[in-house]
């Protein structure tokens, strides 16, 4: 698994938003992804910032593409009521 695909899944795990505190807390929890590098937060950080299929929801918070959709349904369903 590659460094991106774990940043991927743990925000997955973590309900498809997140902070960057909270991915870099659950992160090492999959263990099929070595972080062979003396900086590991800045390269979560530039994954956040630099992959396609996060979305930056503000500042320290982001989410993954595929929740979007399913949140703006939440959210119309919400305003409904």
């Amino acid at each position: 698994m590659t460094q991106t695909q774990a940043v991927r899944e743990t925000l997955r795990k973590l309900g498809g938003v997140a902070t960057l505190k909270d991915i870099y807390k659950h992160i090492h929890e999959i263990s099929d992804c070595k972080w062979n590098t003396k900086t590991p937060n800045a390269t979560i950080r530039r994954i956040v910032q630099e992959d396609k299929e996060i979305l930056r929801l503000k500042a320290g918070h982001y989410m993954l593409k595929e929740f979007r959709d399913k949140m703006v349904m939440e959210q119309i369903k919400e305003q409904a009521n």
